[in-house]
């Protein structure tokens, strides 16, 4: 990596990547990808949807897949590299004519920075449709934890044990969008609990559908790096 940004910070524009990572311990495989994910996205690098296949010590985080795959734990992270391998290779990152851009905040209007900084850069996007959603305190309860079967018996309807905003809103426009825009200030490197909300109860419709073929991108103040990122079409997916 040290090489990399040796070369500048657009060293790697334009380029499409997935990660194979494998530990001889069981510790930080996912704290190295990310750090891996981070840089390389820094100097342009975009990442495929569920771009990382990791392998711990004697394979053991494949342990839960041998429960329903009847194969070697090893077999099991081989034939999940293959998978990944193949989505890499037939990525296709072709934006369409007039791309959705949704965009999620839980900012007030009068105060936020970030907010200011999401209009600012808003205007200069005048090739997307954007549709804007402010996720109001109170609005969405965090996911409760339902059974798996509980989970699929509301998926398959399209709906979540709450409802609310994220059943009427959130998730019809989720499931229409090319790029979800994720306004939020940092608070402590974590992200905002009203956000971090939606996220936990985006798994009822993860068990309908895929997100692979979508954009994902975090902007906060200051940002001015991802407002770039923007311009340049280097997403974080």
């Amino acid at each position: 990596m040290s090489k990399l940004f040796e070369l500048g910070k657009d060293s790697l524009l334009n380029s499409t990547a997935a990660i194979l990572i494998h530990s001889p311990n069981y510790l930080f495989t996912k704290s190295q990808a990310q750090s891996i994910i981070f840089l390389a996205n820094s100097l342009g690098c975009r990442f495929i949807g569920h771009p990382l296949v990791e392998a711990i010590k004697d394979f053991k985080n494949f342990q839960t897949w041998q429960k329903t795959i009847n194969l070697s734990l090893e077999e099991i992270c081989y034939d999940q590299c293959r998978i990944l391998g193949n989505r890499l290779w037939d990525f296709d990152n072709k934006k369409p004519s007039k791309p959705k851009l949704l965009a999620l905040h839980a900012s007030n209007k009068s105060t936020s920075n970030t907010l200011m900084l999401w209009h600012m850069v808003m205007k200069n996007l005048c090739e997307f449709e954007i549709k804007e959603l402010h996720v109001e305190n109170g609005t969405v309860l965090d996911c409760i934890g339902c059974s798996f079967k509980t989970c699929i018996h509301f998926s398959k309807q399209r709906s979540c044990f709450y409802g609310g905003i994220m059943v009427e809103e959130v998730y019809p426009e989720v499931e229409k969008s090319d790029i979800i825009m994720w306004i939020c200030p940092n608070y402590n490197d974590a992200i905002s609990a009203n956000l971090t909300a939606v996220i936990n109860r985006l798994t009822a419709l993860y068990r309908k559908m895929k997100f692979y073929d979508k954009k994902y991108i975090q902007l906060s103040y200051p940002a001015i790096q991802e407002a770039t990122m923007l311009q340049n079409s280097s997403w974080v997916l």
